[in-house]
C-alpha cells in the first residue's frame, strides 16, 4: 500500500486487490445504439436489442433452439465436415481459414439443420452461420442441405431455411452435389415437389436463392 493510501480513512479507500471481475459473458453490447444489456435480458427478447428494437445476430444453431420446440431437434449431418479438393489458397490457405471458423463459432461447417417439432408439427430447419466464413457455401454445406431435404420427403415435412450467407465458396461447381453425387438440379427437384419457406436473416447475401442456376428460393 502506498503512503497516500495509508493517509486515507479505511472506509474511502478503493484499492484493486479486492475488486471482483465481472463474469465472461454477462454483458453484451447492441451494435446499434451501443448500450450495455444484460445476456439474460437479450436472450429472453429473443436477441433484440429493448432500447433500440434492433435485431442482433443469433448463431445458426441458436437460431434453431429458438425456433423449435424446446428439447426437439435433431440434428442431420453432423458427420460431415469440410474438404479442401482444389487445394485452394489466395492470401491464406483454405484450411487455415476453415480451422480458424471453426474455432471461433464451434461448428464444423456453414449450415447447420435439424429436423425436430414447431408448435407439435414436425419440421427440417437449416440456418446458416455467417461467422463461418460469411456463411460460405461450401461442399459439406450443400451435402448437409441435400440431407435436410432427403429427410423432408421421408418425414412428409415441410423445409424452413434461415438465409444469411455471402456466397459461394470457392468450390462453387461441387459445392451443391448430393450424397450421391447427382448434383444441384436433382437437388432442386426434390424441393419443388415439398413445402419450403425461406426467410432472410442477415449478411450480404440477403436470402438470393440458395441454387442460383435454378433459382430456387
Amino acid at each position: 500500500m502506498s503512503w497516500f493510501k495509508k493517509l486515507l480513512p479505511s472506509r474511502i479507500r478503493t484499492g484493486t486487490d479486492n475488486k471482483k471481475g465481472v463474469p465472461e459473458g454477462l454483458w453484451s453490447k447492441c451494435d446499434n445504439c451501443n448500450s450495455v444489456l444484460y445476456r439474460s435480458e437479450l436472450e429472453r427478447n429473443l436477441e433484440v436489442c429493448p432500447k433500440c428494437d434492433y435485431h442482433i445476430r443469433i448463431p445458426a444453431r441458436r437460431r434453431i433452439d429458438y425456433f423449435l420446440d424446446a428439447e426437439s431437434g435433431v440434428e442431420i449431418g453432423a458427420d460431415v465436415g469440410p474438404s479442401d479438393p482444389l487445394k485452394f489458397r489466395d492470401i491464406k490457405k483454405y484450411k487455415d481459414r476453415l480451422s480458424t471458423a471453426q474455432k471461433d463459432t464451434g461448428e464444423k461447417e456453414a449450415l447447420v439443420a435439424m429436423h425436430g417439432k414447431l408448435c407439435g408439427m414436425n419440421v427440417v430447419v437449416t440456418a446458416f452461420e455467417y461467422g463461418f466464413i460469411g456463411g460460405s457455401m461450401g461442399a459439406a454445406v450443400g451435402e448437409r442441405f441435400a440431407r435436410a431435404v432427403n429427410t423432408c420427403i421421408e418425414l412428409r415435412a415441410p423445409l424452413i431455411c434461415f438465409s444469411a450467407s455471402g456466397g459461394g465458396a470457392h468450390a462453387g461447381s461441387i459445392n451443391f452435389v448430393d450424397a450421391n453425387g447427382q448434383g444441384e438440379c436433382c437437388t432442386c427437384t426434390i424441393i419443388r415437389a415439398i413445402h419450403s419457406l425461406c426467410f432472410c436473416a442477415d449478411g450480404p447475401d440477403y436470402g438470393r436463392s440458395v441454387c442460383k442456376s435454378c433459382h430456387v428460393r
